[in-house]
């Protein structure tokens, strides 16, 4: 679906809902919205350079994906030896 949007859609304005923020680092805006009111928008690689809305829920959302993919082989491990000793 990224794909279709990048190439099918290049010349049009996108607006587009993400909940993924990778999805769009490479879009040329973001309007960042805080309680229904637009309280940052710029280019993406530009927001996370400086102290922003936008850079902060990045950050965030970076950690809890790190978080989680070091979860995950720790909780492979963990049912692996379960299964091993039932």
């Amino acid at each position: 679906m990224q794909n279709i949007i990048r190439e099918e859609f290049l010349q049009y304005t996108i607006i587009y809902i993400a909940h993924r923020l990778d999805t769009i680092l490479d879009f040329d805006r973001v309007a960042v919205m805080d309680k229904g009111q637009i309280v940052e928008c710029d280019d993406p690689r530009i927001l996370l350079q400086r102290s922003s809305l936008f850079k902060s829920l990045y950050d965030s959302f970076r950690l809890k994906q790190s978080v989680e993919k070091g979860v995950e082989p720790v909780k492979n491990l963990l049912e692996a030896e379960i299964l091993r000793q039932v």
